[in-house]
């Protein structure tokens, strides 16, 4: 044959992958010559395996939602997903397990009303080594302060997710028909307003 020459596109982790060429003679010469063996490490798909999170929404004032991307390559590799919070973006802890046919999680046991927290997702797959965090998103926590009987001081951190940023922000108050509305608009530079009561 002319082609002396082979790419590999099944090469999924990042361990030692062994090769040798094996001639077979023409004929029916079955017995072959083998060359020697010739050993190389891949990245494989460690440094492509990891999803952004979508989405960190704080979910009727209980829990945070998160919501992630499948991953591109090599979708159909993955055994589940590690979620890990952080309250500083330093130390993400796992908190929990996801099955590979899910992409969110019900963070309960974030402290909604004292905190804001920041979220990675940890894709699992069949290879030894541990894949990189995802792309981190955040909660966003919101604190209010009276000034007066008649006003009030809005502050909360910024949405730390999109790489496009944050276009603006809403403000929304609670009507007595128990539905959000509208009652503010803020550049995503601001992120504290004073409100009348």
């Amino acid at each position: 044959s002319d082609i002396l020459s082979f790419i590999d596109t099944n090469v999924y982790c990042n361990i030692l992958y062994s090769y040798r060429i094996k001639a077979i003679g023409n004929e029916g010469l079955k017995l072959g010559s083998y060359s020697d063996t010739a050993s190389l490490v891949m990245n494989g798909i460690a440094l492509q395996h990891k999803v952004p999170v979508i989405n960190a929404t704080v979910k009727d004032n209980v829990s945070v939602h998160v919501s992630w991307a499948r991953p591109s390559i090599a979708p159909y590799f993955v055994i589940g997903y590690i979620v890990y919070r952080s309250e500083s973006n330093n130390n993400f802890i796992p908190i929990s397990y996801v099955a590979a046919d899910k992409f969110e999680y019900e963070d309960r046991e974030a402290d909604v009303k004292s905190k804001k927290y920041l979220y990675k997702i940890e894709v699992l797959n069949a290879c030894p080594a541990k894949n990189e965090l995802g792309n981190q998103g955040s909660s966003i926590f919101l604190e209010t302060v009276q000034l007066n009987e008649n006003s009030g001081q809005l502050k909360w951190n910024a949405y730390e997710l999109w790489d496009s940023g944050v276009e603006h922000y809403k403000i929304q108050k609670l009507n007595k028909f128990n539905q959000w509305k509208t009652v503010k608009e803020l550049p995503s530079n601001k992120r504290h307003t004073i409100i009348n009561f």
